[in-house]
């Protein structure tokens, strides 16, 4: 998450629970790069 928003990403959304992966359910955070 650090990465994106060092690079000037903006969060968008996010999906709880979103990915059901090896029996665990995890979320996905959504991000988005504007050029101006």
């Amino acid at each position: 998450i650090q990465l994106f928003t060092k690079y000037g990403f903006i969060k968008t959304g996010h999906k709880k629970d979103w990915i059901f992966n090896n029996g665990v359910y995890k979320d996905e955070i959504l991000f988005q790069l504007i050029n101006e």
